[in-house]
């Protein structure tokens, strides 16, 4: 198999790896830098590591759901705020937010691990919390 052959061959997969560390893989890693700092400011609360997994998650999403419209660079700028503002407050942990994020997600497997996730974590004090 000649070289150029390879590379074009692999090229594909290379950006379909590319796509999944830039849509998997950072919003985890930030979510564990989020979390270590959140468990260090606030010792003894409750991790938060799914909490601001899904907030990155879901903003990067409202961004790539802009982009998927093809309507311009207000959609994406009207999409990432739609998802920006409740991803933002979600990582703070403010109720309307979980609740808001959790349904705009479209998404029952979401739905499902928030309910479960959230509702251990519902009484704690959004107010009080120190997270970012």
């Amino acid at each position: 198999m000649p070289f150029a052959s390879f590379w074009n061959l692999a090229g594909p997969d290379l950006i379909v790896l590319a796509l999944i560390a830039i849509f998997i893989g950072v919003p985890i890693a930030i979510a564990l830098v989020l979390n270590r700092r959140f468990q260090r400011r606030n010792p003894g609360r409750r991790p938060f590591g799914w909490g601001y997994y899904f907030s990155i998650q879901s903003f990067i999403g409202g961004i790539a759901l802009g982009f998927n419209l093809k309507s311009g660079i207000i959609a994406v700028i009207a999409c990432g705020a739609i998802y920006g503002v409740p991803a933002w407050f979600f990582a703070r942990r403010d109720r309307w937010a979980w609740i808001t994020l959790t349904i705009l997600s479209c998404n029952p497997v979401a739905w499902i691990i928030n309910f479960i996730y959230l509702r251990k974590r519902w009484s704690e004090d959004s107010v009080e919390t120190q997270t970012i």
